[in-house]
């Protein structure tokens, strides 16, 4: 247990990864070496413990992976992604026009998420 940064005790018990539900808004978390990161990468300065504590005092849903079920998710997040770039590569190739237009379309369109 402990203060900022020290194990929460939470992987301990083969907890590796947990999801809260925040009525519809879902934020994804993940224990690596004691320390709680978003699933952006993001590090968390409370413990899992706290965090989980916090949010199922707020009413929200809290729900925990262990080792087996975090690799699982992670699995089917990749391959959503990559039925999704796949879905996007062919709509570009789809769209027609002037290759340069097409590009710089594109580049507009989902160059924030690829920090094109």
């Amino acid at each position: 247990m402990g203060g900022r940064g020290a194990s929460s005790g939470i992987s301990d018990k083969g907890t590796v990864a947990f999801d809260v539900n925040m009525k519809g808004s879902m934020s994804r978390f993940v224990i690596r070496n004691g320390q709680v990161y978003k699933d952006n990468g993001e590090e968390i300065s409370l413990s899992a413990e706290q965090i989980m504590k916090n949010a199922k005092s707020a009413g929200y849903e809290v729900k925990t992976y262990t080792a087996k079920q975090a690799a699982e998710r992670e699995r089917q997040i990749a391959e959503d992604r990559r039925k999704t770039n796949e879905f996007l590569n062919i709509a570009d190739a789809q769209m027609g026009g002037r290759r340069s237009d097409q590009r710089r379309i594109t580049r507009g369109r989902r160059g924030g998420r690829r920090g094109i």
